[in-house]
């Protein structure tokens, strides 16, 4: 209890991978292991600066010289996200706060599991 790991459809300009995504309510951003992303995503984007993430210990985790944008297939609905790039991590991708919150996604970790409670398809924007 208490840790959430998914299998998950990824999608991007290059076609789809599955990925093993750990759901880390800790986590301020998205991640996405480099190899992995290499397989799905053609360009990616280079950050101005890199981004530093620093672990629970205060101490500098990983850091970060690119992120890319990829659809990621959550209970049937491909949501889309930015994922900071890491060239060397444990896990393939870490579901971060912001992706959680854009999309509505609850965790239930008594059953290791999760909803999501925003479709992508109800979206609203403001008429011009």
């Amino acid at each position: 209890m208490g840790k959430i790991e998914k299998n998950l459809p990824v999608y991007a300009d290059k076609g789809k991978i599955n990925v093993i995504a750990l759901f880390d309510s800790g986590a301020g951003r998205s991640l996405i292991r480099r190899d992995v992303v290499n397989k799905v995503v053609q360009h990616l984007l280079k950050l101005h600066k890199p981004i530093i993430f620093n672990g629970v210990n205060g101490k500098e985790a990983f850091s970060a010289s690119n992120y890319c944008g990829i659809e990621v297939e959550m209970k049937g609905k491909l949501l889309s996200g930015l994922f900071y790039i890491i060239d060397k991590m444990p896990r393939e991708m870490i579901i971060g706060v912001d992706f959680m919150q854009g999309w509505d996604i609850k965790l239930d970790l008594k059953n290791e599991d999760y909803t999501v409670g925003l479709d992508p398809q109800d979206v609203e924007i403001a008429n011009f």
